[in-house]
């Protein structure tokens, strides 16, 4: 098993490159983290295997996951010490996280929060009239017909559905709508079609 703690870093690299299916090692980018080189959760396990079957490094799937080529490196080259390398990452980290914060001011979180929380329709949409409304201006072509998101009004779709080059009908949930079972709610829409 010492054999396998000594070998080199680049049998470790070209371990990790194999499992992530790359060929030529040369064409990553060395400090790319393994879940931006295309990692998946097999892979993962893979790798994880890996290392502590072949050179007896023990991570887990987070530290595994925000590894680069060139921390993979340092670990080989330490014999297998993580702790060092990881010690270097999460300063790392931190520092990173430090100076987003710093970036983000009172005004930006604010704007950020808006943002998330703002109402996608208008409150006067909140109860349709229509049980079907034509949503763009399109004459030609097969008329197609969209049912409503869970808010049960056009308004979030007819964005998209303005951009459509046919005809674009959106249905409604009006008071009408049986609201008890998806078959009774299809059987009202394709009753109006």
């Amino acid at each position: 098993m010492g054999a396998k703690k000594a070998a080199s870093s680049g049998n470790l690299l070209q371990t990790i490159a194999h499992i992530l299916g790359v060929n030529d090692i040369s064409q990553l980018n060395p400090d790319a983290n393994l879940g931006d080189l295309g990692l998946d959760s097999l892979m993962g396990v893979e790798i994880k295997q890996a290392l502590e079957r072949d050179y007896d490094i023990v991570l887990s799937m987070k530290d595994i996951r925000t590894l680069t080529l060139n921390k993979l490196q340092q670990l080989a080259d330490s014999g297998g010490t993580p702790s060092t390398v990881l010690q270097t990452t999460e300063l790392e980290l931190k520092k990173e996280s430090e100076k987003e914060a710093e970036q983000n001011t009172v005004e930006q979180l604010e704007r950020q929060m808006n943002q998330l929380f703002k109402m996608r329709v208008d409150v006067n949409d909140l109860e349709p009239t229509d049980l079907i409304v034509k949503c763009n201006k399109a004459e030609s072509g097969p008329p197609t017909f969209f049912v409503h998101s869970i808010e049960g009004i056009a308004t979030p779709l007819k964005k998209v559905m303005s951009k459509c080059n046919f005809p674009a009908y959106c249905f409604q949930s009006t008071r009408e709508v049986p609201q008890d079972s998806i078959e009774k709610v299809a059987q009202k829409y394709i009753a109006v079609c």
